[in-house]
């Protein structure tokens, strides 16, 4: 027995010998993200001779594996990685969380629309539009009420996330401003102090006894400098903005040279004389009427060579130490001109000093097919790191052009006195190689509540925008209106100088004629000042008044310097508390939103119509048999008793009314 078992057991199969003297099962049950892992071990293996560089120097770029992806031109975390540019992505939608509908059908609101659109593009109307156009007039003008109210309210619950984006503005204008005060610094008279000499009443307090009206005259070009664009189509790109918006900093912080004239105005010996820059005039006609416009200026009386006229030099006006859409508006602008400053961005036409003109670095010789390149294949390749803090080197490309005129006011005659303007202004863009056809004005707008519509212009961009198709003789200009969240392009809207008067008179109630007047009354005022240098300045206190201020020697109570004013951080607090702040949207201009969508401006969304869901009965949960007895032997109870007690008053009122019948026989005995 013993024999057996032990030859049974010698037989006894001991398995392969591959898996003998192997460790145990559980050294394998690790998770693929350990270390030990073969197959965590085997998908990381990178060759040593590769990173034998990186052994050296270490990656400046992947420290950290943890942190969220981010978009190296922001330096903002990446929300989707992948996108779709294969779909046009539509525009945003009309807030409409309450639910308000138009009560225009789908129908009319299209034919409104293609009436707006025509009018815009100066082609013709179609009868039937136009008879829908008038047909809705009551109904239009009532829903525009409606809705202008209701994106007030909008815009008044929404304003910390609808005005965002401006603090990034304001903080690139900070940089600009403290730039300008550096420049600032070098005026001789940036420390002394002044004090307040006399006051002067403003444009709305210059009204003349008579209805005058005085107008600009005898346009003249006296001299132009520096070098402009030369701009065939002015149109502003999708990919333009987009690439501004990404690199906004690297672009707004350029600044551009300074170009003068010679003094052409000291020889003029037939009239008083003011010299008076674009800004300059600007802050005469509208100081005080937002909180973002310059408050000083430096001014210069003196006698004009070999006559008794005065000429009165009127300096660029200080930077404005509050923000808001003027200042927003100026960072954007600056930021486009030194974006197409850029080599290879657009074409430039250069003003040579003795008149002739010359184009610069033409796009089109620059554009060759492949053939004609020379590509060295065996060139070295060189890695080289992206510099994300990379400063623009290439110089802002700046112009500006002297403009003599004449304010003529009606009763010039009579008075005997006419006033010679020299204006310096930049001319936007030139549309010919000869640089005569003159683009008029070029605005960028930004747009707050771009889902709502497109918002009525200021009177200071109106009235620069009027003033520079005036002084350049220019047809046309052009208000490119893109979205404060993403410069996304909306609108490019063509101004005129009736169209700009047009939104003068209705949206501000101003009459340029007699705008005019009241301005060359002013000035009829300031002639009359001593000579000397001075500073016009305007204040919160004297609201209707310019304070005219002349240097001290010593200082006093009531004195102060320009470098006390111009050392305030410019701050954007009055503009969110500060009612002009808030621009009503325009019932005219179709923004892409309207066209997308179908829209009219300063409407309510149409109701969509559809089938109406069925309503399904409402299902009633039955009770078990012994529940309803139950409660119906309770029902029948109470009804039970409300009979008894009800047959027991009856029967005592029957026995009163017996009682009361034999007392009254007992009493008749």
């Amino acid at each position: 027995m013993d024999e057996a078992s032990t030859t049974s057991s010698a037989v006894l199969y001991q398995g392969n010998a591959v898996f003998r003297n192997q460790p145990s099962y559980k050294i394998f049950n690790k998770s693929f993200e350990h270390v030990d892992d073969t197959l965590f071990a085997f998908l990381n293996d990178v060759n040593h001779e590769i990173l034998k560089e990186e052994v050296k120097a270490p990656s400046q770029i992947f420290t950290c594996y943890n942190c969220p992806l981010e978009d190296p031109r922001t330096g903002k975390p990446v929300i989707n990685s992948l996108h779709d540019y294969a779909k046009k992505k539509q525009s945003v939608a009309f807030p409409n969380p309450q639910g308000h509908y138009s009560s225009l059908t789908r129908e009319q609101q299209s034919a409104c629309l293609r009436v707006l659109l025509a009018w815009k593009r100066n082609k013709p109307l179609s009868e039937n539009d136009l008879v829908i156009w008038q047909q809705t007039e009551t109904i239009r003008s009532k829903e525009q009420k409606l809705v202008q109210e209701y994106i007030s309210n909008y815009a008044r619950t929404q304003k910390e996330l609808l005005y965002e984006p401006i603090r990034r503005l304001v903080s690139l204008y900070r940089k600009w401003y403290e730039q300008q005060v550096k420049l600032l610094q070098q005026l001789p008279n940036f420390e002394r102090s002044y004090v307040t000499y006399s006051g002067f009443p403003q444009l709305q307090q210059c009204k003349s006894l008579n209805n005058q009206i005085a107008d600009i005259e005898h346009v003249q070009l006296i001299q132009r400098t520096g070098e402009v664009r030369l701009w065939p189509v002015v149109k502003v790109t999708k990919q333009e903005l987009y690439t501004l918006h990404i690199r906004l900093e690297r672009y707004a912080s350029v600044v551009g040279a300074v170009n003068t004239f010679e003094d052409n105005h000291n020889r003029e010996t037939e009239a008083d004389v003011f010299v008076l820059p674009l800004e300059s005039l600007l802050m005469l006609l509208l100081a005080g009427s937002y909180t973002d416009l310059p408050k000083e200026m430096l001014l210069k009386i003196h006698q004009a060579e070999g006559s008794d006229y005065k000429c009165i030099e009127f300096k660029d006006p200080l930077p404005a130490r509050s923000c808001g859409w003027h200042t927003n508006s100026a960072v954007i602008n600056q930021a486009y001109r030194a974006y197409s400053s850029q080599p290879g961005q657009a074409q430039w036409v250069r003003f040579a000093d003795n008149g002739s003109v010359n184009v610069l670095n033409d796009i089109a010789s620059l554009e060759c097919d492949d053939s004609e390149r020379h590509l060295n294949l065996n060139a070295e390749y060189k890695l080289q790191l992206c510099d994300l803090n990379d400063i623009c080197t290439s110089e802002l490309k700046t112009n500006s052009a002297l403009i003599k005129w004449r304010l003529n006011c009606a009763n010039t005659a009579y008075d005997g006195q006419n006033f010679i303007m020299y204006t310096s202004l930049e001319i936007p863009a030139v549309q010919d190689r000869t640089a005569n056809q003159a683009v008029g004005c070029h605005l960028i707008k930004l747009e707050s509540k771009s889902e709502c519509g497109c918002e009525i212009m200021t009177k200071y961009e109106l009235l620069k925008a009027w003033l520079q198709l005036k002084l350049l003789q220019s047809n046309v200009g052009l208000c490119t209106r893109i979205s404060l969240h993403g410069f996304t392009p909306l609108l490019e809207e063509q101004l005129t100088v009736e169209g700009l008067e047009q939104q003068l008179r209705e949206c501000y109630h101003i009459n340029m004629p007699q705008f005019l007047c009241n301005f060359y009354e002013f000035l009829k005022l300031l002639r009359s000042v001593p000579s000397g240098d001075y500073v016009l300045r305007y204040t919160q206190k004297y609201k209707d008044k310019f304070l005219l201020c002349k240097p001290t020697v010593g200082k006093t109570a009531h004195s102060f310097k320009l470098s006390d004013l111009l050392n305030e951080t410019p701050t954007d607090d009055n503009f969110w508390t500060d009612n002009t702040s808030y621009l009503p949207i325009s019932p005219t201009l179709c923004s892409r939103m309207h066209e997308e969508r179908n829209l009219l401006p300063l409407a309510f969304p149409v109701q969509k119509k559809g089938a109406k869901p069925i309503q399904q009965p409402i299902a009633v949960k039955v009770p078990p048999k012994k529940v309803q007895a139950k409660t119906q032997a309770r029902i029948n109870y109470k009804k039970s008793k409300k009979s008894i007690y009800r047959a027991r008053r009856r029967a005592a009122a029957r026995a009163e009314e017996e009682q009361d019948k034999a007392l009254e026989k007992f009493m008749c005995l």
